[in-house]
C-alpha cells in the first residue's frame, strides 16, 4: 500500500490507496493522454487537408485566368487579321505519307514498268512475224500500203504479177494480202489459159479451181479443172512468189 497527499489548502492527510484503486487512477490518466493526442492529430490532418483544398482551389483560378487570357489574346489576333485583310499563314507541318504506302506505290510502279517491258517484247515478237520471208505475213509497211493505195495503184500491182484486176477496191486489196500471203494465182496446168482462183463451193474446201476463159472469138469456154479431183492428182499447181516495185512496199 502506499499514501498519497492531497492537494487542498487545508493540513495534507494521507489518504491510504488500495491497489486496484492505484491501476483504477492509473487507467484513466493514460486514457486522458490518448485522447489528448487524439484530438491533437485529428486537427492536425483537418488543418493540411484544408490547406491542399486551398492550394487546389487556387491552381484551378490560374488555369482559368490563363486560359480566359489566351481566349483573348486569340479573338484580338483574328481582331488584327481581319482588319489587316491578311490571312494567317497555317504553321501546320504537311503530314508525312507512311512508309508502307511509299513501299507500296514503289511496288505497284515497278510492276506497271515490267508489264510495260513484256509488251515491248510482245511487239517485237510481232514484228518478227510481219517481217516474215516470201509467202509469210504481210509486214506491217505491206499493209499500210495496201489499205491507203487507191484503186489504180491497186491495179497496177496486180497488172505487174499477172492477176486479175477486176473487182471492188476491197476484192483487190484481199487478193493482194493473199497473193503476199500464198503466192500468187497462177494459170490452170490444164487447159493453161483461165486464171485458177479460190473455189466458191464449199464440198471443196477453199481449193483453187479454173472459170474457164474466153477464146479469141468471144466465146466461154468452161475448164472444170480443180484441186483435189482425182482425175486431175497427177497436175501440179506453183504458186510464184509475189513481186513488189522498186523502192514501193507492194
Amino acid at each position: 500500500m502506499s499514501t498519497r497527499p492531497r492537494r487542498s489548502g487545508r493540513s495534507a492527510k494521507p489518504v491510504v490507496y488500495t491497489s486496484k484503486e492505484e491501476d483504477d487512477e492509473e487507467e484513466e490518466e493514460e486514457e486522458v493522454v490518448v485522447k489528448k493526442s487524439t484530438k491533437t492529430t485529428a486537427k492536425r490532418r483537418r488543418k493540411s487537408n484544408d490547406d491542399s483544398d486551398s492550394e487546389v482551389e487556387l491552381d484551378e483560378s490560374s488555369e482559368k485566368e490563363d486560359e480566359d487570357d489566351d481566349e483573348a489574346d486569340e479573338e484580338e489576333d483574328e481582331e488584327d487579321g481581319k482588319k489587316s485583310g491578311k490571312k494567317a499563314k497555317s504553321t501546320k507541318r504537311p503530314a508525312t505519307k507512311p512508309a508502307s504506302k511509299k513501299l507500296k506505290k514503289t511496288a505497284i510502279k515497278k510492276e506497271e514498268d515490267d508489264d510495260e517491258k513484256e509488251e515491248d517484247d510482245d511487239d517485237d515478237d510481232d514484228d518478227d512475224e510481219f517481217k516474215a520471208g516470201p509467202g509469210g505475213i504481210p509486214s506491217r509497211d505491206q499493209m499500210k500500203a495496201i489499205l491507203t493505195a487507191n484503186a489504180k495503184q491497186l491495179k497496177a500491182a496486180l497488172q505487174r504479177n499477172d492477176q486479175i484486176q477486176s473487182g471492188t477496191k476491197a476484192e483487190m486489196q484481199a487478193r493482194i494480202v493473199a497473193c503476199i500471203q500464198e503466192g500468187c494465182f497462177p494459170k490452170c496446168p490444164k487447159c493453161a489459159t483461165g486464171r485458177l482462183r479460190p473455189s466458191k463451193f464449199k464440198n471443196r474446201n477453199g481449193n483453187l479451181e479454173c472459170p474457164g476463159h474466153m477464146d479469141d472469138e468471144g466465146k466461154f469456154n468452161p475448164c472444170g479443172y480443180w484441186q483435189g479431183r482425182e482425175e486431175y492428182l497427177d497436175l501440179v499447181v506453183v504458186r510464184p512468189e509475189w513481186i513488189k516495185a522498186d523502192g514501193q512496199d507492194i
